[in-house]
């Protein structure tokens, strides 16, 4: 066979295939079925802003444990800075972590 029909043959193939996998892929009939509900893992809340509570941060990061307790850390002011909220961030307070000569170390 020639390079020409044997292209003509793979494309015809290749159509023909195509389209057989086509027939099979169709939508469901089952048209009234609803879709799966499944409730949401989170929601976030915005609030009013807040510039900061005592200290600056650099790069701050939050962290939830377990307990729900909320944790926000930062580098700022030449040292690393702490803080927690026990009521979901309605009020913080400042955990003393040290000083980079106590060995707390932020933003290396």
């Amino acid at each position: 066979m020639d390079s020409n029909k044997t292209r003509m043959l793979f494309r015809t193939c290749m159509t023909l295939l195509c389209l057989a996998a086509m027939t099979g892929c169709q939508r469901s009939r089952d048209v009234d079925r609803a879709a799966p509900k499944t409730a949401p893992l989170w929601t976030l809340t915005l609030a009013a802003p807040i510039d900061h509570l005592d200290a600056p941060a650099r790069e701050p990061m939050i962290v939830e444990h377990p307990d729900g307790t909320l944790f926000v850390s930062g580098y700022g002011s030449g040292a690393p800075v702490l803080w927690k909220s026990g009521d979901s961030g309605a009020t913080w307070s400042r955990v003393k972590v040290g000083t980079n000569a106590d060995g707390a170390a932020g933003n290396i």
